[in-house]
């Protein structure tokens, strides 16, 4: 019985140290988080370290030209600005004697009025005959040769919005206006037209001279103006769309006098295209808009009510921006803004740059009638535009802007300069003189510009 005993237990340590061999030694669930800790930091580390190379490098690119920034997207187009007469005289006196002036005035006259006694001379020439001819007036062929000249700078803008009628059917509406190409870069061309086309666009779409078709993007717009800017870009153009799409020459506004002949091209009458001619009756000097002056060149042009497009000069040079600007009595005649006044905006909005607005309309106040009138030489505000920055800071009616920043604001000129180098959201201070009790005081407010 013994020994059965012992081979029993014998047999029982045996089992037990086979029992012994088969377990598994596992580690503790603590140590096995540590190392999936320790190994998510590694990998998260490698990660951060790829992405700081990666800014590093694209930054050092960014800096020395490689990658191109959002300034570099479009070429910068600079648009060269003209002079009144006043600041181009350097003193009263002149080179040209007096007598020879009166020459000059003498003979401009002469050679008009006998232009148009011609053209006058001519048409009834044709009412005479019976029989019709082939050939017109000298003044239609000219007006026809302006016309056909500027086929290369004039452009139809489309904009097409889809829309849907009472039944749910989606249709796609369209509206036709004009546009000029006022600048050619290597990446695109640049064409400015009416804003109000614009408003909810889904596409544009422009019509060249030789009748190619183009899809356009916007570049940036002015709602005070009405003026917008859009772009195509090179790359879509064809060989044979080169001929028509050169830049229209903006010419000098200021040298316009009453008497000179215009022709009224883009949508005068309504339609597009549509043309009109007739002379300047008068000019409108300092007429008074949104943070800028400009002069409103008056016509005997007849023309749509709400008409738009450009005034052109017989030399083909566009010389007026047309808007609707008629009086009570006589809103049917056609009327521009000075193109010279306008050159500045032009830039800014070729360039993509919203328009700065402070909020207000002013009149020079000029040496002789600070002196006449005791008032600080500067922009005498006679209107605060209602929720503009400049209201909303306390500007009021009466105030004479003086400064903006560190900038002197003596003419409306210095203004509209100021508005289109300051950008929109810029906060600046501007500093106003305030008549009170014991005369002017210097106030400076501090605001921040709009957009326009």
């Amino acid at each position: 019985m013994s020994g059965n005993r012992k081979s029993e237990e014998k047999n029982d340590s045996r089992r037990d140290e086979k029992q012994f061999i088969r377990e598994r030694i596992e580690r503790p669930k603590k140590e096995r988080s540590i190392v999936k800790a320790v190994i998510l930091v590694c990998v998260l580390g490698i990660l951060f370290g790829v992405m700081a190379a990666v800014s590093f490098f694209v930054s050092n690119r960014v800096i020395n030209g490689a990658v191109p920034t959002t300034e570099e997207l479009h070429e910068s187009v600079s648009i060269p600005r003209d002079q009144l007469p006043t600041e181009t005289a350097s003193s009263p006196e002149t080179t040209v004697p007096p007598e020879t002036e009166s020459t000059v005035d003498e003979s401009h006259e002469e050679a008009f009025r006998e232009t148009v006694e011609d053209i006058i001379s001519e048409y009834l020439k044709e009412q005479e005959k019976e029989e019709t001819r082939e050939t017109e007036p000298a003044g239609i062929v000219k007006i026809k040769d302006i016309g056909n000249s500027l086929k290369r700078n004039l452009v139809t803008v489309t904009s097409l919005q889809a829309d849907e009628d009472v039944f749910k059917h989606v249709y796609t509406r369209s509206q036709e206006t004009f546009g000029i190409i006022v600048a050619v870069t290597g990446k695109d061309v640049r064409i400015l037209t009416e804003s109000y086309l614009l408003e909810n666009a889904d596409a544009v779409r422009i019509t060249l001279g030789n009748g190619s078709v183009r899809e356009a993007a916007l570049m940036e717009e002015d709602n005070i103006t009405g003026m917008a800017v859009v772009s195509i870009p090179v790359e879509t153009l064809d060989p044979g769309d080169t001929a028509f799409v050169q830049p229209a020459v903006l010419g000098n506004s200021y040298m316009c006098s009453p008497g000179d002949m215009v022709v009224a091209l883009g949508r005068p009458l309504g339609n597009i295209p549509s043309v009109a001619w007739g002379i300047i009756s008068y000019i409108e000097n300092d007429a008074q808009g949104t943070d800028f002056n400009y002069d409103l060149i008056r016509t005997d042009i007849m023309g749509d009510a709400g008409a738009g497009g450009v005034l052109v000069n017989v030399a083909g040079e566009v010389v007026g921006w047309i808007r609707d600007y008629g009086t009570e009595y006589d809103h049917l005649r056609i009327s521009a803004v000075s193109i010279s006044d306008l050159k500045g905006m032009i830039e800014c909005l070729s360039n993509g740059n919203r328009i700065s607005m402070l909020g207000v309309e002013a009149e020079e106040v000029t040496p002789f009638i600070a002196e006449e009138q005791e008032l600080p030489q500067g922009l005498y505000i006679t209107n605060t535009i209602s929720d503009s920055p400049a209201f909303n800071a306390g500007i009021q009616n009466g105030d004479v802007l003086i400064k903006i920043n560190e900038t002197e604001i003596k003419t409306s000129s210095d203004l509209q300069n100021a508005m289109q180098t300051l950008r929109p959201e810029t906060e600046v201070t501007v500093t106003v003189m305030r008549e009170g009790r014991d005369g002017f005081a210097e106030l400076e407010f501090t605001l921040t510009l709009g957009a326009r």
